[in-house]
């Protein structure tokens, strides 16, 4: 999935219902009752995964922690600091990862391969 699809997936689960959505560039815009609005960049916007992460269910945030765990430390190389895991501080892209993973629309690259 590129950047720009995947900011689409996470704001068509985030935000109300847009009517149309024009795709830019670098900035795509979302058209509801009120008029048009930015459509967030979750990948670059902690500020943008802290209000997607507020739709998560009790279960699904769960998940979503187990996620950036894997995300954040690449797979099962988590530290352990006196028997605890130790404290992630993953980036905008990474909480985006594993928000998408969470709800079950993480598409992983093709491999080589495949294309």
């Amino acid at each position: 999935m590129t950047d720009q699809e995947q900011n689409i997936v996470v704001a068509a689960y985030c935000l109300p219902k847009w009517q149309k959505l024009q795709i830019g560039d670098k900035t795509s815009y979302y058209l509801i009752g009120d008029g048009w609005h930015i459509l967030p960049n979750y990948g670059q916007s902690l500020d943008a995964m802290h209000e997607a992460e507020k739709q998560l269910t009790d279960d699904q945030h769960c998940s979503f922690r187990c996620y950036l765990e894997r995300v954040t430390y690449i797979g099962d190389n988590v530290p352990i600091i006196r028997n605890e895991r130790a404290n992630i501080s993953p980036s905008a892209s990474q909480r985006r990862e594993a928000f998408l993973r969470t709800i079950g629309k993480w598409k992983d690259a093709p491999q080589r391969e495949d294309l």
